[in-house]
């Protein structure tokens, strides 16, 4: 398989590719991190990784150097593919992340594609997140969308609304178009997350992707462990707006503007003194990890 390089072949065919890119469409690692929960929660096993070298600039996205029992060793930018088998009587779950590849996104995409086919995917839903003007003081933001009809409606069922994005996108819409060519579903969710709180990881982006995808796709997990972690992260936010009278202000606008579900109206821009401020309240906090 072109520019994939597997260590084992998956012992059964899936129904399901799962996949989340670091980078530009992972805000506060929102995405990646709710991938990295469902390898370690459902104990995936590696099974390959896409050769980097043809969709990097290696100057910009530079591989790392380890240096263990007396040798070096290059760690080299990867996109690493995970099997998770069987989930039920006759199906399993494949899982890919890593970081957006910057150089031949059409070709990565037909990668991704020879990936699904060789495996009998009927389903990629990928999974993004995006600094938005939302509070975080309310339930998740979630938009999506699904070149199949059938999936365009279980997403509206599990609270996912329709994307009228129009701007700049990412590897994501190359692969959506890739699936379409060959006939195979191709649905994602994003997570929005409060453009104040560029802290990272934001666990509650992050639960409410991991509750929407077990909703979804009916899932045996357990994300009892991220309902401490949003606790934990909401009351170290509360405690940081509340001492401070602009930043509730700012907040209250977001809450009046969600509640009343009208489109984004208060500019971004305006508010980057007030996400300075905060972010630099939270990061000074002790047990901030």
């Amino acid at each position: 398989m072109d520019h994939m390089s597997f260590y084992e072949k998956p012992p059964i065919n899936s129904s399901y590719l799962i996949i989340a890119f670091c980078g530009w469409p992972d805000a506060a690692e929102s995405a990646t991190g709710a991938v990295k929960y469902l390898i370690d929660t459902l104990s995936a096993k590696k099974c390959g990784e896409i050769d980097p070298e043809e969709f990097y600039d290696f100057m910009q996205t530079r591989p790392q150097v380890n240096f263990t029992d007396g040798s070096r060793q290059i760690l080299w930018t990867a996109n690493e593919l995970f099997y998770v088998a069987p989930l039920k009587e006759s199906s399993g779950l494949l899982l890919l992340t890593g970081i957006e590849p910057s150089l031949r996104w059409k070709t990565f995409a037909r990668t991704i594609v020879n990936i699904a086919i060789g495996n009998g995917i009927e389903n990629v839903l990928a999974l993004g997140s995006l600094l938005d003007a939302v509070p975080h003081s309310r339930p998740v933001r979630l938009t999506g969308s699904a070149t199949v009809n059938e999936v365009e409606l279980s997403l509206k069922d599990v609270g996912v609304n329709q994307s009228n994005y129009q701007g700049p996108t990412s590897i994501g819409s190359a692969i959506m178009e890739a699936c379409k060519a060959n006939s195979i579903a191709y649905s994602s969710i994003w997570g929005h997350v409060p453009h104040y709180l560029q802290i990272t990881p934001n666990y509650k982006v992050t639960y409410a992707l991991l509750e929407t995808i077990t909703r979804l796709i009916d899932l045996p997990l357990t994300i009892e462990k991220f309902r401490t972690l949003v606790q934990s992260f909401d009351t170290r936010v509360e405690k940081a707006i509340s001492s401070d009278k602009r930043i509730k202000e700012y907040v209250s606008k977001l809450e009046d503007q969600y509640d009343s579900k009208q489109p984004d109206s208060i500019p971004v821009r305006d508010s980057e003194d007030i996400v300075r401020d905060l972010e630099k309240f939270l990061n000074e906090q002790p047990g901030k990890d």
